[in-house]
C-alpha cells in the first residue's frame, strides 16, 4: 500500500524533475539495495528483507520498474514515456539499527542535478524534515496512524536537492571518514563515529515525499500458537520494530492482550523525562502487585526511546522488572536490534531461574537470538540469518508449539525422573549396607554377592527406567495441546528442583530404613525345614546366616526400587512390564548360577563361595518370598501410595483433573478455560539486580 503526497512548492533544485506526479514511485525504484538474479529464466528481486522487494515491486506495478544496476548506475523502465532512464548512485548511505534508515544520493540524468532519496522509521526521519510543511506532516501522520491502526509497517519517504560544490566538499569528507580504519571499527562496535556523523549531517532539511504501508502478514497458525504459550505459562514479551499501534494490534490478535487487560503505554510523549518514567514505572508496578491476588490482568508497551532511558540507569531497570512481575505480557515497539538483546538480556541475568527463549525470522533478530539461553530460527521470507545463528531452525513458527507442549513438557518430565531415580536407587542399596556396619558395630563383612553389586545398575535395574523414559506420558498427545496449561508444572520446577530431590532423599533414606530394620529381627525366626549349609546358617545352627540376609536385602530392593519406579509411571505398558519381568529372571538367575558353582569354577572365589547351595534352598522357604515381594515393599511403599491417593483425591492439581477427565470422559471446557495465576507465574529477581548487561554489537538490516 503506497501513500503519495504531492511535493512542496519548494525551490526547483528540490523539485524532482521531470515528473513530480510519480515521486514515490521513482524514489521507490532507485533507494535500496535490491540485485535481480535470473533462475530458470525467471528474473527474480534478491533483498536484504521482503519488504525492500515489495516496495521496488510496488514501484513497478504504478509504473516505474528497476530493471538492473551495473556499476553503480541504475537503469529504470518509466512504462508512461516508454523510456529506460540511467541514474547514477554517487554514494548509498546504508541502514543500520542505530539509524533505522537509509539514504541514496544519485545523479539525474540529462539535468546531471544530484538528489538525496532517503527511506526510514517516522521517529527518526521527523525530526530531520525541513521547516514549512506542517500540512503535508499532518496529513501524513493521520495516514501514518491510520496504516499502523490496520496493523501495517509504515516508512517516510523524503527528498532534497544538493548543490554539486556542497555535495563535493562533503564527499571529499565522507571518503576520508570511510577508509580511516579507526572509525571503521567504531562503526562496526556501533560507537560514535564519524562516518555516521556525516551520513546525518547530509540528511539534514530534507522534504517530505509520501508515506509507505507493508501488511507484514503472520504465517499461518501464529497467533494461536503465541496464545497457547500464554495460556501455558510462559511469559511472552513481543519484541518489534513496528509502531505502537501496530504492535498492540498484533497482541490483540495474539490474544495477549485483551478487553480486560489494563494496557501501561511508556513512551516519551507521555513521559518525557526519566524522572516521570521511573514514577510511572513504581507507581504502575505497585498498583499491579496489589491488584495481583484478585487476577487481573496487566500489560505493558513501551517504545525503543523509553527503552534507551531505561538501559542508561540501573534504578529504571529495576523498576522495570518489578513491574513486569506482574504483568501478564510486555510489548516492545520500535525496538533496535540491540535493544532486543538489552531486554533479552536484562531478564536473563536479573530474574532468577529464568529460561529466556528467543525466537525470530530476520536479521534484526539475530542479536536478540544469540542473547538469549536458547535461540529459535524462523527459516521464511526474511531470510536466513535468523536460522543461522539460532540453536534450532522451523520453517514455521507453529512447529514450536509440538516441541514444547508435547515433546519439551514430556521429554523433561522423564529426564528429570530418570536422573533422580539412577541417584534414588542407588542411594537405597548403599544405606542398607551402611545400615547394617552400624548394626554390627563397623564390620567388614560383605552382606551382597559381588557380582549382584556390579550387574545391579547394568542389568537389575537399567532397562526399566529406559524403557520409562521413552514411552512414558500422563496424558494424550491431543489433551496436551487442548489443555496448554499442563506445560506450567515444568516451569514451577516440579519435576527437579532442590526441594523434588530433598523429597527422593528422604524417601530412600526411609526406605532403606525399613528394608533393613524389618528384615533384621527375621533372621531370628527358625530358619525353615529346609536344611542349611555351613555358610548359610547361624551361629546357633538355628537361624540363618548373614548372608542369607544380605541376598534378602539385594531382593528387596530390587523389588522395592522397581516397584517406586512403577508407581511414579503414568503408562503402564507391556514393554515395562516385560522388561522388569526380564531383570527379575536376570538376578534370580544369577542366584541360582553363583549357587551352582563348583570349587574349581574361577568366579567360586569371587564371593560365590559363601552362596553354594543357597537358592535351591531359599526357594521353598516361604519367609523369603513373602517378605522380598510383599511385607518389605508394602512396608517401605505403601504409605507414600496411600498419600498419593489422598492427595490426588482430595487435593488433586490441574494434571489430575485432566487425566481424570480424560479417562472417564468428561467434558473439559472448564479446565481449558482455566489460567495460571500470576503468583504462579512470576519469578523472584535476584537480590543483587539489577545486574550488569554483557554488550553486544549487531548490524541488522531494514
Amino acid at each position: 500500500m503506497l501513500g503519495r503526497l504531492e511535493p512542496t512548492e519548494c525551490s526547483a533544485t528540490n523539485r524532482l524533475a521531470p515528473r513530480d506526479p510519480y515521486v514515490v514511485e521513482l524514489l521507490l525504484a532507485l533507494c535500496h539495495t535490491v540485485v535481480i538474479e535470473t533462475v530458470g529464466g525467471e528474473k527474480r528481486f534478491s533483498a536484504s528483507s521482503p519488504d525492500e522487494a515489495a516496495l521496488v515491486s510496488a514501484a513497478a506495478f504504478f509504473g516505474i520498474e528497476f530493471i538492473n544496476k551495473q556499476h553503480g548506475t541504475v537503469t529504470l523502465n518509466d512504462k508512461f514515456t516508454g523510456k529506460s532512464p540511467e541514474f547514477e548512485v554517487l554514494d548509498v548511505l546504508e541502514f543500520t539499527s542505530a539509524r533505522k534508515r537509509m539514504s541514496v544520493v544519485v545523479r539525474e540524468p540529462k539535468s546531471g542535478r544530484i538528489r538525496l532519496l532517503s527511506k526510514g522509521a517516522d521517529s527518526v526521519m521527523l525530526p530531520l524534515l525541513a521547516s514549512g510543511q506542517a500540512e503535508m506532516l499532518r496529513l501524513t501522520e493521520q495516514h501514518l496512524e491510520d496504516h499502523a491502526n490496520d496493523g501495517l509497517r509504515t516508512l517516510l519517504l523524503t527528498q532534497k536537492g544538493i548543490e554539486s560544490g556542497a555535495y563535493g566538499e562533503w564527499s571529499e569528507r565522507y571518503r576520508r571518514a570511510s577508509s580511516d580504519l579507526a572509525e571503521l571499527e567504531k562503526k562496526e562496535k556501533e560507537l560514535p563515529n564519524e562516518i555516521e556523523r556525516l551520513m546525518g549531517e547530509l540528511e539534514q532539511g530534507m522534504f517530505l515525499v509520501g508515506s509507505t504501508a507493508i501488511e507484514d502478514k503472520l504465517q499461518h497458525g501464529v497467533p494461536s500458537a503465541i496464545a497457547d504459550m500464554g495460556r501455558a505459562g510462559v511469559a511472552v514479551w513481543v519484541l518489534t520494530g513496528d509502531k505502537e499501534e501496530t504492535a498492540i494490534n498484533i497482541a490483540f490478535a495474539c490474544e495477549l492482550f485483551d478487553t480486560r487487560t489494563n494496557i501501561l503505554v511508556l513512551n516519551l510523549k507521555s513521559h518525557p523525562t526519566a524522572r516521570e518514567v521511573l514514577a510511572e514505572l513504581k507507581k504502575s508496578g505497585k498498583a499491579a502487585g496489589e491488584h495481583a491476588p484478585s487476577g487481573e490482568k496487566h500489560a505493558l508497551v513501551i517504545d525503543g526511546e523509553v527503552i534507551s532511558v531505561v538501559m542508561a540507569d540501573p534504578e529504571l531497570q529495576i523498576a522495570l522488572l518489578e513491574l513486569t512481575q506482574h504483568c501478564q505480557s510486555v510489548v516492545a515497539c520500535r525496538c533496535a536490534p540491540s535493544q532486543k538483546a538489552q531486554l533479552v538480556q536484562l531478564v536473563k541475568v536479573n530474574v532468577k531461574g529464568a529460561i529466556s527463549l528467543a525466537i525470530g525470522d530476520g536479521a534484526n533478530d539475530v542479536a536478540m537470538i544469540q542473547a538469549a539461553h536458547i535461540g529459535v530460527g524462523i527459516s521464511g521470507q526474511e531470510g536466513m540469518q535468523a536460522a543461522n545463528a539460532a540453536d534450532f531452525s522451523f520453517a514455521q513458527f507453529r512447529f514450536l508449539l509440538p516441541l514444547l507442549l508435547q515433546h519439551g513438557r514430556n521429554h523433561y518430565r522423564r529426564m528429570a525422573t530418570l536422573v533422580i531415580y539412577i541417584f534414588y536407587k542407588n542411594i537405597v542399596l548403599c544405606l542398607v549396607m551402611y545400615w547394617y556396619l552400624f548394626t554390627s558395630a563397623g564390620s567388614g563383612q560383605r552382606i551382597y554377592l559381588e557380582g549382584g553389586i556390579q550387574a545391579y545398575n547394568v542389568l537389575y535395574t537399567l532397562v526399566p527406567v529406559i524403557v520409562y523414559s521413552y514411552t512414558d506420558r500422563d496424558v494424550s498427545d491431543d489433551l496436551s495441546f487442548k489443555l496448554p496449561q499442563l506445560y506450567h508444572l515444568g516451569v514451577r520446577k516440579a519435576y527437579m528442583s532442590p526441594p523434588v530431590v530433598a523429597q527422593w532423599l528422604c524417601e530412600a533414606f526411609l526406605e532403606s530404613l525399613i528394608i533393613f530394620y524389618l528384615i533384621l529381627p527375621t533372621m531370628m525366626l527358625p530358619a525353615g525345614l529346609a536344611p542349611m549349609s555351613q555358610y548359610d546358617r547361624g551361629p546357633t545352627a538355628s537361624t540363618v546366616s548373614v548372608i542369607y540376609m544380605g541376598d534378602l536385602c539385594f531382593a528387596s530392593v530390587l523389588v522395592t526400587v522397581t516397584t517406586k519406579l512403577l508407581m511414579r509411571a503414568f503408562t503402564h505398558s507391556t514393554y515395562l512390564y516385560g522388561t522388569i519381568f526380564v531383570c527379575f529372571v536376570l538376578w534370580w538367575g544369577s542366584f541360582a548360577f553363583a549357587s551352582a558353582l563348583s570349587p574349581l569354577s574361577t568366579l567360586y572365589y569371587w564371593g560365590a563361595q559363601y552362596y553354594t547351595g543357597m537358592f535351591f534352598k531359599v526357594i521353598f522357604n516361604v519367609q523369603y518370598w513373602l517378605l522380598c515381594w510383599l511385607i518389605v515393599p508394602v512396608a517401605a511403599l505403601g504409605w507414600q501410595f496411600f498419600f498419593t491417593v489422598w492427595q490426588r483425591t482430595f487435593y488433586p492439581e490441574f494434571r489430575d483433573l485432566a487425566r481424570e477427565c480424560e479417562y472417564l470422559g468428561l467434558d473439559m471446557d472448564h479446565l481449558a478455560r482455566w489460567s495460571i495465576p500470576l503468583t504462579q507465574r512470576k519469578l523472584p529477581l535476584r537480590k543483587d539486580a539489577p545486574r550488569p548487561i554483557e554488550s553486544r554489537r549487531w548490524t541488522g538490516c531494514c
